[in-house]
């Protein structure tokens, strides 16, 4: 559904596109969820393991990277045939830029708001 979605459009359908959206990322989630546990380690699978553990970062740096591309090629201006590839270009950019962040960024803070909060409450206790 999100790949139709996306090759649809949502322009003029706004609310309905969004929805799919949504309703096809719960859809995900669920079947994630219910996963078998010896999961395969093929190159697909671990690139979707990482955007998991990523995910915060991609959600908050995909409107960044999508937004720096709807500056360099304006709407309705793409010939139909790059739009693919152009997807596949702002997947690749949102993941590295998501694991960029991520490992220079919210790793590091997140380890030292972590020690600081242990050293806190070791004192209080």
């Amino acid at each position: 559904m999100l790949v139709v979605t996306y090759f649809l459009g949502i322009d003029g359908h706004e609310v309905f596109g969004f929805s799919v959206i949504a309703l096809s990322t719960g859809v995900l989630l669920i079947r994630s969820f219910d996963a078998p546990g010896n999961k395969s380690r093929s190159a697909p699978v671990r690139l979707m393991c990482f955007m998991g553990r990523q995910s915060y970062e991609v959600y908050l740096f995909h409107g960044i990277v999508l937004a720096v591309l709807r500056n360099v090629i304006p709407k309705g201006t793409m010939p139909y045939v790059y739009k693919l590839p152009m997807f596949a270009l702002f997947v690749i950019a949102s993941v590295l830029l998501a694991g960029a962040v991520a490992r220079y960024y919210a790793e590091p803070a997140n380890a030292l708001l972590r020690e600081r909060l242990m050293a806190w409450r070791a004192a209080q206790a």
